[in-house]
């Protein structure tokens, strides 16, 4: 399966300089596209990250609060992007792209 490493932080008191105060009851969907949106702007492979964002991790953890995310949470979308035999590749991107949301989010 596809290895965790510091992929996660605590969400408690989650907080944003640039976008003000985020409190744990905000959608983890809610949160991710004003992520996109605000850090990844400019970034040209915004809507692929946009894209892997939808069809792999809003599914298992879009609808939960930001507080409510746990890290078995997370490496659960992991584990599912491995058992579908998605390429290291492919993987590797979705978890770079869960952790840049959640370190955004502290």
């Amino acid at each position: 399966l596809f290895p965790y490493t510091t992929l996660f932080r605590s969400t408690k008191e989650v907080t944003s300089d640039e976008l003000g105060t985020i409190n744990n009851e905000m959608k983890v969907d809610d949160w991710a596209e004003l992520a996109f949106n605000t850090y990844k702007k400019n970034n040209s492979g915004l809507n692929a990250m946009k894209s892997r964002y939808k069809n792999y991790v809003s599914p298992f953890i879009g609808s939960y609060s930001v507080g409510r995310v746990s890290p078995i949470h997370l490496q659960n979308i992991l584990n599912d992007c491995a058992e579908k035999e998605l390429s290291y590749s492919h993987c590797d991107k979705l978890r770079q792209e869960i952790r840049f949301i959640f370190q955004k989010a502290l």
